[in-house]
């Protein structure tokens, strides 16, 4: 039936659970049916809030920052138009080149916001992500006797959990 499947990353998953779904299903008269409600399923198991934007406090802190960084930055672009534009280029002002106040730029988006911190709470706290990775686990630089080096790695026995749990795969390791 198929040749060949392919994906990255999330893209992966969501092929071997729909690929899988039409192999169970090969005897029926539409193998495809019900593949997106087993796909959404997977989904719906594996999906965790980010305390960071579901927060009413911390969405108004991001919108009245947004709000006052665009203020902020209308000011020094007039206040500093009477210089030349290259004066910051002067050898001993060039190192504080991105540290002037009308170079600081927009605060990222609501989404961008989201990603950041989603990314640094589920992977660099101790929590781990429900349903998909284990909290980290540290391995001491052993080689080099190195105490401020280590490698930080995950157990995805959680992620195979989940998937074993909604009947995808039978015969998964």
């Amino acid at each position: 039936m198929f040749d060949i499947i392919s994906g990255t990353s999330a893209g992966a998953i969501n092929a071997v659970i729909i690929v899988n779904h039409v192999l169970q299903n090969r005897a029926e008269s539409n193998p495809w049916d019900g593949s997106v409600e087993r796909l959404c399923q997977y989904w719906k198991d594996v999906s965790t809030d980010s305390w960071c934007v579901e927060n009413p406090l911390i969405r108004s802190w991001h919108d009245i920052t947004w709000g006052l960084r665009q203020e902020f930055n209308k000011f020094w672009q007039m206040a500093l138009m009477a210089f030349d534009d290259n004066f910051r280029e002067i050898p001993c002002l060039l190192p504080f080149y991105y540290l002037w106040p009308d170079r600081c730029g927009d605060i990222a988006t609501l989404e961008s916001f989201r990603r950041y911190w989603s990314r640094i709470f589920f992977s660099m706290s101790g929590f781990g992500i429900p349903n998909v990775l284990s909290p980290p686990i540290f391995q001491p630089d052993f080689k080099f006797l190195n105490p401020f080096n280590f490698i930080i790695r995950y157990d995805n026995t959680p992620l195979v959990n989940t998937i074993r749990n909604i009947g995808m795969l039978k015969n998964i390791r």
